[in-house]
């Protein structure tokens, strides 16, 4: 069968053109930019900080319905999306059905982060992370601040893998990290890491997110459009493939940024 050639010239199983990079805010404790192709993402970190929310200071370590680890800092997660992100020059405000889920996706992204970091068996006060639950009794959170600055699709995993590498800068405590990746369909035939024209055409988009060193294990996954089984199946393993090649990609943008950092401050030579 002929491979289809994209229109940017990519084959079917063959992701964007990625560009990290770490630390782009200052005053953060974490912060990325991450590209995707067109789309670019900056998310950045603050904390583990005392808790800003009134209502979760008097609730103990339970967020709405979610009971979370006696350990686990709250993430405050908010979402900003530039008016110029698109074509279409408009804001999209806090209500917005997109904003909403994408918000939702990235939250459980981060708690997955964070709660792989903790041993459930292990008492509190010995648990790997305990200094980040409470301190003088007031519960801790981690803030996370993302803004979209351009949109050519993909923005769901732009914003993921954007995270990961700005908890990954911010030396949060993380069992592994969280990476992500889409497929949509063209011609009758999935292809991966689409943009916004391709997206657009097809309709469908599964956005796929799995841990780094464990990509069966999968934390979120979001699809826009139906799927017959057998559709989905291939779909997520094509996502699947993509995420392992996201997850290489982060590892060796954070080991350069770190290997920077050690010969800045001396602890060895440059090699």
């Amino acid at each position: 069968m002929e491979e289809l050639i994209r229109m940017d010239g990519r084959k079917c199983d063959e992701l964007r053109k990625m560009a990290c990079t770490l630390h782009v805010i200052k005053q953060a404790d974490g912060s990325a930019q991450f590209e995707m192709g067109n789309t670019k993402v900056v998310a950045s970190i603050l904390g583990p900080q005392p808790c800003t929310n009134s209502s979760l200071k008097g609730s103990g370590h339970t967020v709405g319905s979610r009971i979370r680890h006696p350990n686990q800092p709250y993430v405050n997660l908010t979402v900003s999306w530039a008016p110029f992100a698109m074509g279409e020059r408009r804001p999209r405000g806090r209500t917005d059905r997109f904003l909403v889920e994408l918000q939702n996706m990235l939250r459980q992204s981060v708690d997955s982060i964070l709660s792989s970091a903790f041993d459930s068996d292990a008492p509190s006060s010995s648990a790997p992370g305990a200094s980040l639950s409470q301190r003088g009794g007031c519960p801790m959170e981690v803030q996370v601040k993302v803004l979209i600055l351009q949109a050519d699709g993909g923005v769901r995993p732009c914003c993921i893998n954007a995270i990961s590498a700005a908890l990954a800068d911010a030396n949060m405590p993380m069992g592994d990290m969280v990476v992500a990746c889409g497929v949509t369909t063209s011609s009758n035939r999935l292809i991966l890491d689409a943009n916004a024209t391709e997206i657009t055409k097809s309709g469908c988009e599964l956005s796929l997110a799995c841990e780094m060193h464990h990509p069966g294990r999968v934390v979120s996954c979001v699809l826009d459009a139906r799927m017959t089984p057998e559709e989905l199946e291939e779909a997520t393993d094509l996502a699947a493939l993509g995420c392992d090649a996201v997850g290489k990609f982060i590892r060796r943008t954070v080991l350069r940024h770190m290997h920077r950092i050690a010969v800045a401050s001396g602890a060895f030579g440059m090699t």
